[in-house]
């Protein structure tokens, strides 16, 4: 992913050096802001320093809550590489306080999985695997939307429990694979509560 300031920045027409010029901020604080973290993570939109959303929202002539918003919804549809989205189900799975595994799986031809194995209730696990292919976008908005949406999805009751929804006929790799298997009754609703935390994040 592009660094999510400058990409910002370009797309209104202006530089950090404008926005240090206009703003009266110095270049260094904007390039902190830009950068990635040490440990090669890249910046959320709530990083930014507000200093330099305030600078920029100066440069710019808009206010400095349009400029978080519009950087929070460029956010939202930047793509996204294996290891960003791997770090966004870590946190988003431990803001929700669910217990869960994330780990990347290769499926060949430079195809991966980034699988999220979450506890349930029942002491069960889950898997949901977001996929990545080489031909396809992977933003944070259709992670988190197409996530919660699986989740909430096992709603077809059966004799041995509930079942996501059976989707045939489609040629087409969705981007969550879900594990087809029967959950409790209790598992069931521990996922529909989870969607409805991913519903939050999203917004």
């Amino acid at each position: 992913m592009e660094k999510l300031l400058d990409v910002y920045l370009k797309n209104n027409g202006v530089n950090r050096s404008n926005v240090a010029r206009a703003g009266q901020t110095n270049l260094t604080t904007i390039q902190r802001s830009a950068i990635p973290f040490s440990d090669g993570t890249n910046r959320n939109a709530d990083d930014i320093n507000p200093r330099v959303v305030f600078a920029v929202a100066e440069t710019l002539h808009k206010t400095p809550g349009q400029v978080l918003d519009e950087l929070i919804e460029l956010e939202m549809k930047n793509d996204m590489t294996t290891d960003e989205t791997k770090l966004l189900l870590i946190n988003i799975l431990d803001e929700t306080n669910a217990t869960a595994l994330v780990t990347v799986e290769d499926m060949g031809d430079d195809n991966e999985a980034i699988v999220a194995e979450i506890d349930l209730p029942s002491e069960d696990t889950i898997r949901f695997a977001v996929n990545n292919l080489v031909d396809n976008t992977l933003t944070k908005d259709d992670v988190l939307t197409d996530l919660r949406y699986a989740m909430a999805d096992y709603d077809h009751e059966e004799e041995d429990g509930f079942y996501p929804t059976y989707h045939d006929g489609n040629d087409e790799r969705p981007l969550i694979d879900t594990e087809y298997v029967p959950l409790s009754k209790e598992d069931a609703d521990y996922l529909e509560k989870l969607s409805k935390v991913l519903f939050k994040a999203a917004k």
